[in-house]
């Protein structure tokens, strides 16, 4: 009994810095570590430093097709897919370089039926964030529907032909642009199984910020690394 009152006395003396206490054989403390796999129902139901993927927490480390998913959709064929806007020249004045000025573009039929798909995104990268108008932010720096509202900042654009719907995913909420950011954020958008998804990058102005401080994000690994000008990264998380 006289452990048991010594580690009750501990509880009580450490309970708000989440130190929890049992009373075994040598009475030992242990600091409580959170774990992964918890089922949530959006990120703050998480730990500090886990996320909400898919109905689970997990940890900022996770790889893209841990989580529970349809692993029978065609729109895993969308993870890995790219915005690349690398610097065509040397920055000026280490902050603007030149870059190509019209639109970029990759495209991805998915090889599946017309089921329509509720699709969750990772999307990573370090970009410059731009104005858009007419539409509505979704999540973060993602942004549903609407158009360009400048002429020079970055335009990185996902466009889905079924359900026919575009996004930008470099929203900054401004009337203006801004500097290089890394971005990190999940987001949710329906997709059909045989739809073509188009993925555009547009420098507009044929100039852009330049990663000169040499941004990276962890998990992303790019050629060169870092990478002299500005990219994304979209994985799926989910598909149901």
């Amino acid at each position: 009994m006289t452990q048991l009152r010594g580690c009750a006395k501990l509880k009580s003396l450490y309970a708000s810095r989440g130190i929890v206490c049992f009373a075994a054989a040598a009475s030992a403390c242990y600091t409580a570590v959170p774990k992964e796999n918890v089922p949530c129902a959006e990120n703050r139901a998480c730990p500090t430093d886990q996320m909400c993927i898919a109905g689970v927490c997990r940890g900022s480390d996770f790889v893209p097709g841990d989580a529970p998913v349809d692993a029978a959709s065609p729109a895993f064929a969308l993870s890995g897919q790219r915005w690349l806007s690398p610097c065509t020249g040397p920055a000026g004045g280490g902050t603007l370089c030149p870059c190509a000025g019209s639109a970029q573009t990759q495209m991805v039929t998915l090889a599946g039926a017309s089921t329509i798909y509720q699709v969750t995104v990772r999307i990573r990268g370090v970009v410059e964030l731009a104005p858009y108008t007419g539409g509505s932010v979704t999540a973060t720096d993602f942004y549903t529907g609407g158009a360009v509202n400048n002429t020079f900042a970055n335009i990185y654009e996902i466009s889905v032909s079924s359900p026919m719907a575009h996004y930008f995913i470099n929203n900054s909420g401004a009337t203006t642009g801004s500097g290089l950011v890394a971005i990190d954020y999940m987001a949710e958008l329906p997709i059909a199984g045989d739809a073509v998804v188009t993925f555009t990058t547009n420098g507009q102005d044929s100039e852009e910020v330049a990663n000169s401080n040499g941004l990276t994000v962890p998990g992303v690994t790019t050629n060169p690394q870092p990478y002299n000008g500005q990219f994304a990264q979209l994985d799926v998380i989910s598909a149901m």
